[in-house]
Formats: C-alpha cells, sequence, structure tokens
C-alpha cells in the first residue's frame, strides 16, 4: 500500500472536497433540469462539520455524508466505523438519509457480507477474555441483530452509474456537470474543454481556500448553492491571474508526488503503514496546509534555476514530473539525514550549511557548461528569490558543481535605491550578498553523512 493510500490528508483531503463539488453541482442541474430553477436557494453545503460534509435543506439536515479515500479498501469490514458514525447521526436525527462514498468498489457489500464479517469480528474477539473484548462483542452482537445498522446506508450511486469514485473519475464527473450547467442555462460560450478546464480548477481553488479559512475559524460552516451558481455564472471565472497559477501548481506537485509515491518510491512495497515515518508524506501534508503566498516561496527555492516573469506564460517550467520526480527522490531516498522546515525552506544543515533540494535534475554532460550559466544567470536576476536565501545557501542537484555562483554581485552597500525599494516590497528583508553554490548529490550525500 502506497503512502497516498493511506493518508487522509493526502488523497482523502482533495477527493472529500472534489465530492462535494460533484455533490451540490449535480443537486443545482438536477433541479434546473426539473424545471425547479429556484429551488436550489433553499439548500446549503456543511464541510467538515458534523460530518465529511453534510446537506442541508431551509438550515435542517437533509443527508449526510462519509467520504474514505482507500485505495485498497475493498471489503466492508474497514468501513464499519463510519457506518456506526452515521448511524450514530441517524438515531439522533431519524429524517437522515446516509450516504457513504469510497474510492473503490466493496465487493462484499450486501447483507450476508455484512453479517459474516461481524461473525468473524466476533469470533476472533471471543478468544480473549478480556473486559475490553466483553463489550466489543455484546455490541458487535448486538447492531448484527440490527439489519437496520446496515440497510440505513446508502453507498452513494455517481451519474456514471458507479457505488464508487476513483480520484480520476471524480474530475470528470465535475467537468461534465460543469458542462451539463452552461447547457442547461444557455451558457454555450462556456463550455469547451479548456474553459471547464479553468472553471474546474477555480472552483477546486474555491474550495480548498475555503477549508483553510474554516480550519482557522474565519468563516461560516456552511456554504450556499447559490453562492456555487452565482461562480458559474460570473463572466469573470474564466480570467487567470497569478494566484490561479500558483495555485495550479501546487496541484500539479501534490499530484505529481502522490504519483512518484504510488508507482515509482522504491520504499512503496515496504512502507506498509508507516505513514508517519515517511518523509515525502510529511512533505505533501506541508504543501497541501501553508498559503499560496508561503507556497510561492518554496517553489522558488527548490527551483532556483527558474525565473519567471510571467506566470500564465511560463507556470508548467516549475511543474515538469521528471524534476519533481527528482525531488522526492533526494528526499526521501537518497539523503538519509532528517530535514528540517524553515522560513519556507526545506533544508539539511551541517556546519553552518544550508543544504536544500531542487528539481534541478540529471543535465546532459554537452549541455553542462550552458545550464550552469543560464541557472546563475536567472538566479542572479531573481531578486524574490536572493531576497529569502539563507547567508550560505547550497542548491542540491543531479550533477551541477559550482562554487559561490554569486561571488560577482556588490555588498549591500552598492546597492542602489532602487534595488533597496524593491526589497522593502519583499516584506522588508535586506537584498543580502548571500554565498550560493550548485552542488551535485552524490556531492551532498557525503558531506551530510
Amino acid at each position: 500500500m502506497s503512502i497516498c493510500d493511506a493518508s487522509s490528508s493526502w488523497s482523502g483531503y482533495q477527493y472529500q472536497g472534489k465530492v462535494s463539488i460533484y455533490m451540490v453541482l449535480k443537486i443545482i442541474n438536477d433541479f434546473i433540469e426539473q424545471g425547479l430553477e429556484e429551488e436550489y436557494k433553499n439548500y446549503d453545503i456543511e464541510i467538515e462539520h458534523r460530518e465529511d460534509f453534510s446537506i442541508k435543506y431551509n438550515g435542517k439536515y437533509k443527508s449526510i455524508h462519509q467520504v474514505k479515500a482507500r485505495m485498497d479498501d475493498t471489503t466492508i469490514n474497514p468501513y464499519l466505523e463510519a457506518m456506526e458514525k452515521l448511524n450514530n447521526d441517524k438515531r439522533e436525527i431519524p429524517s437522515l438519509t446516509l450516504y457513504l462514498h469510497t474510492i473503490c468498489g466493496i465487493s462484499d457489500w450486501d447483507i450476508e457480507g455484512y453479517k459474516k464479517c461481524l461473525n468473524k469480528k466476533i469470533k476472533r474477539l471471543k478468544k480473549s477474555e478480556s473486559d475490553k473484548n466483553k463489550e466489543s462483542v455484546a455490541y458487535l452482537t448486538n447492531i448484527l441483530s440490527e439489519e437496520s445498522f446496515f440497510n440505513n446506508v446508502n453507498l452513494y450511486r455517481y451519474s456514471n452509474g458507479n457505488y464508487h469514485c476513483s480520484l480520476d473519475d471524480i474530475k470528470d464527473l465535475i467537468t461534465d456537470e460543469i458542462q451539463r450547467y452552461f447547457i442547461l442555462t444557455g451558457q454555450i460560450n462556456k463550455t469547451g474543454s479548456t474553459n471547464i478546464e479553468i472553471i474546474y480548477n477555480q472552483f477546486i481553488g474555491f474550495l480548498d481556500n475555503y477549508i483553510k479559512e474554516r480550519h482557522k475559524g474565519n468563516i461560516s460552516v456552511d456554504i450556499r448553492f447559490s453562492e456555487f451558481k452565482s461562480k458559474l455564472d460570473d463572466h469573470k471565472i474564466l480570467e487567470r491571474d497569478e494566484i490561479y497559477y500558483i495555485y495550479l501548481t501546487r496541484e500539479r506537485y501534490v499530484h505529481n508526488m502522490s504519483k512518484y509515491c504510488e508507482r515509482r518510491c522504491s520504499k512503496r512495497k515496504s512502507c506498509k503503514y508507516n505513514v508517519d515515518e515517511c518523509k515525502l508524506k510529511n512533505i505533501v501534508n506541508l504543501i497541501i496546509e501553508m498559503s499560496l503566498k508561503d507556497f510561492k516561496k518554496l517553489i522558488y527555492k527548490i527551483n532556483p534555476h527558474i525565473n519567471i516573469n510571467d506566470w500564465e506564460r511560463d507556470n508548467n517550467e516549475f511543474s515538469q514530473p521528471q524534476n519533481i520526480y527528482f525531488l522526492c527522490r533526494t528526499i526521501n531516498e537518497e539523503i538519509e539525514k532528517t530535514y528540517a522546515i524553515n522560513n519556507n525552506s526545506i533544508l539539511y544543515s551541517k556546519n553552518m550549511n544550508n543544504y536544500m533540494p531542487t528539481t534541478i535534475g540529471i543535465i546532459d554532460e554537452y549541455d553542462l557548461y550552458e545550464s550552469l550559466e543560464e541557472y546563475t544567470q536567472n538566479i542572479k536576476n531573481n531578486d524574490f528569490l536572493l531576497s529569502e536565501l539563507f547567508e550560505t545557501n547550497i542548491f542540491i542537484t543531479k550533477n551541477l558543481d559550482k562554487v559561490n555562483i554569486l561571488e560577482d554581485i556588490g555588498d549591500v552597500e552598492e546597492i542602489d535605491e532602487d534595488k533597496r525599494a524593491k526589497d522593502l516590497e519583499l516584506e522588508d528583508k535586506l537584498y543580502l550578498k548571500n554565498r550560493v553554490d550548485f552542488r551535485s548529490l552524490e556531492h551532498v550525500k557525503r558531506e551530510l553523512i
């Protein structure tokens, strides 16, 4: 089982939000299709409060939803706890409809499979006579006799007819509902694959930001369905600014790091469920949780060789999969030393030196000189990056070695007033004559022993 299968804050965090978006858009479209255009105004979605999300009608709970992003859990047993939580909600509010959303199909989802699962658990617990086990046996025996415990919970059926939804399928379902809305409302100018992709990303970004603000306690737990509809109707929804592209870059990093974990990491077969020990998983959690402003700083530091002048034109430079894979391998497999997080930087420290992993992967020997010149010049011209560096910076690359690449930049006293003004815009940080080296991975591994 790969790390991304087990970590709720890795795949589950985004999967849950995407299922929420799909549900809202589908309900709105169903109302429009039924000629009940105004009905959506009475609905809200509540996220991460009572359950993973809940649908409310006129302020009262109508349905509640548990969302589980467990790629390897294809039997009913791992979902019993979620079913118990849902049934507890129904005991409190009998009118509730209960839904379980899963990322993969459950092979024994029927009453016989449910009973067989409980009987196995009871038999296993009876082997020990502890008081705790006796209590568990009594509880399981009780719910075994209550078929309603199983029958109350509905596996949600998606519009493609499946009772589960993969990470890839949920995106397709959301984009289908976005397209469907514009056709139903006659906004044909917003259809087409490019526009739909932009709007999809706008919604993911909107909900991502909402959840972060919710965690801080800054906004209401409910979102009106009308807010989703207003976004769809807004002509500005197709506009893309720097924030949009920074968010899109973060999505690509999370996606490619997850993909690396699942398919490429040499530890994937042995990591099992020890996700807390995974260095890469902790980096992904950091990326998910940090603000876009802080993520931008991190991106510049792990991509020091790239100087972006136009995010719309150049953002793909930050997100090449092979370069991200090199970063993942460096952090998770090549360097044994534990990193630290400091000032939105991933650092290995030794002897007053700060080593920073980068996406600068293998460079053909015939291109080494040209690449060194290009990367050096990009760093020298990147005021934002320079304002964020430490006194001594060693960028970890696959096969580049160059010492003190900023040696020809003048001291801070020699910098003109225009430069100082720019520094003030970059959070009052001085433009220092920092030492910056490129260091090959094999070289760094010897130094960090």
